[in-house]
């Protein structure tokens, strides 16, 4: 193996040179690092570091990853996330809380000595549109977040032949070289257990990337944990083998026949290990049926998940997964994720902040102080009530917002159903033509979100504003002969223009509509948050 693998790196560093030469061929491209990088680790899909592993050699890995040198430490952290369940879940877990939030651009709350609100408006627009022309911004924040656990995550900011940044691409992390603790990065693109000094070389501009970085990496912990779960799993097995399933000693009688006893030895051998046979008489079975003490093993193994929960919560949990009393009640797995999700925010804010929003201000609107920033954090009821009166102000433009982006920004599952129309005597009868908003409206009164009155004075309205066009189509409906409809429909059809002018010259309705939307849509929003809280 070794030879093997020492001969493909020897090639694919030959080819190496040739590589950089044809990608700088081709006009407005960048180096994509990881679509090379695939040809050249394939190696690595040959070696598991955990055949074999021991402490002594994790210590080492663990020491050889304080110099700098990633390689085989962090392969091993990725094979160890995947092996141990319950680090698995504890990644999902946290990753599932981070991106439930939501994201925005900010501008500042007070404005710097000569900075206007114009220049603040024209930043935000700015980043918004930087931050919507990526194509991977959620997982990108999603592979940021696994710094937490190996300490450090790199993206590549990919561009356009315009210079705009498109997408970013998540870097491995068995990748990378340091030159220390703190010194400057160095891409290690055959990823090979090598040193700084080699590959001094290859030192990065960060100005190309995101980069995360953590001082107390949970997988350190996890890797341990990991350790000691399997050897207490392998003496587990040995007792299930022991006593689990039925097995014994044989005592011989003193009487054997000369020459059987091979014979006996055999049979006892089979009753010994849980077979079935025969035996002389005066023999004597002795089961293995009680262990020395208590099964110490799944104590320990549970001890070993808790010392990873706790590490991987901040000593908010111990479990995941039982159910019970104290921190275990209730959604308290689910506020504790909440809880971490919003402090990881806050950090990756600022690493966005710091090496994406600052690039593209300084890019974009050179000279100003940056007056505006990209902001990840929970949804709350302020934000979901301003998305409502967006939609609304929308609507009543004549515009028709995305559900799916709505969805997004309110939390909510949006899907449009037919209403059914609920009314009583007094109430103007439905007709052709009604509207989602007004069907919605007529079945929101019936439940009592809006009163009758008021709904009575928008139909009383409606009805007013649209006479001229109810007054025509109420002629048309008189009339028997086929041709004549024919012409008179021809001819309503012509005259639309004018009718449409006479009800906007009737502004009673859109008033009363007006009014009543913003009435309905706030107790709508009021509604699906008394499910969702226990705050209103």
């Amino acid at each position: 193996m070794t030879l093997f693998r020492n001969l493909r790196t020897a090639l694919v560093s030959a080819a190496w040179p040739l590589l950089n030469r044809v990608q700088a061929a081709l006009p407005g491209t960048a180096v994509d690092m990881e679509r090379l990088v695939r040809g050249t680790n394939r190696w690595r899909e040959w070696y598991n570091p955990l055949r074999g592993l021991t402490v002594a050699r994790s210590v080492s890995l663990l020491e050889a990853g304080q110099r700098g040198e990633f390689a085989d430490l962090q392969w091993l952290f990725r094979l160890v996330e995947k092996r141990n369940a319950t680090h698995r879940a504890l990644i999902i877990r946290r990753r599932a809380a981070l991106q439930k939030l939501d994201w925005d651009i900010k501008t500042v709350a007070e404005l710097p000595p000569g900075a206007t609100q114009a220049q603040a408006d024209a930043q935000k627009q700015t980043l918004r549109a930087a931050y919507d022309a990526l194509d991977n911004l959620r997982g990108a924040i999603a592979f940021l977040a696994l710094a937490e656990f190996r300490g450090f995550s790199h993206l590549q900011k990919q561009r356009s032949p315009d210079g705009d940044v498109m997408h970013l691409e998540p870097l491995d992390q068995w990748t990378w070289v340091r030159d220390g603790l703190y010194g400057p990065w160095a891409y290690n693109k055959d990823s090979r257990q090598v040193t700084f000094d080699v590959l001094k070389g290859q030192v990065i501009d960060p100005a190309g990337f995101i980069i995360r970085e953590c001082d107390m990496p949970i997988d350190e912990i996890g890797l341990f944990c990991y350790l000691r779960k399997n050897l207490s799993q392998k003496d587990w097995d040995a007792f299930i083998e022991i006593y689990g399933i039925p097995s014994g000693v044989v005592v011989m009688p003193g009487n054997i026949q000369q020459g059987k006893e091979k014979d006996y030895e055999d049979a006892a051998s089979r009753i010994a290990s849980g077979g079935s046979g025969a035996l002389p008489a005066g023999s004597d079975y002795k089961p293995n049926d009680q262990p020395r003490g208590i099964n110490p093993f799944r104590d320990h193994i549970r001890y070993q998940d808790e010392e990873l929960v706790l590490a991987g919560t901040g000593g908010k949990l111990t479990m995941l997964t039982e159910s019970g009393s104290g921190t275990l009640a209730g959604g308290a797995h689910e506020d504790t994720f909440d809880d971490i999700a919003e402090g990881e925010a806050a950090e990756i804010n600022e690493v966005f902040q710091a090496q994406f929003d600052a690039d593209i201000l300084a890019r974009e609107h050179s000279g100003e102080p940056a007056l505006a920033y990209f902001h990840l954090r929970p949804r709350d009821e302020a934000d979901v009530k301003e998305e409502a009166d967006n939609t609304l102000t929308l609507a009543q433009a004549g515009y028709q917002r995305d559900a799916a982006e709505l969805s997004e920004k309110t939390g909510y599952t949006l899907e449009l159903k037919p209403q059914i129309l609920l009314g009583s005597a007094g109430d103007p009868p439905a007709v052709a033509g009604d509207s989602p908003a007004t069907l919605g409206l007529r079945n929101r009164a019936e439940r009592g979100s809006v009163s009758r009155p008021a709904l009575q004075k928008v139909f009383r309205a409606r009805a007013t504003s649209l006479q001229p066009i109810l007054q025509r189509l109420d002629t048309l409906l008189q009339i028997d002969d086929p041709a004549q409809l024919q012409r008179e429909l021809q001819q309503l059809l012509k005259d639309v223009p004018d009718l449409a002018d006479q009800v906007r010259a009737r502004p009673e309705y859109a008033q009363a509509l007006q009014e009543m939307m913003a009435d309905a849509m706030t107790g709508a929003v009021v509604d699906e948050l008394r499910k969702k809280t226990t705050l209103i």
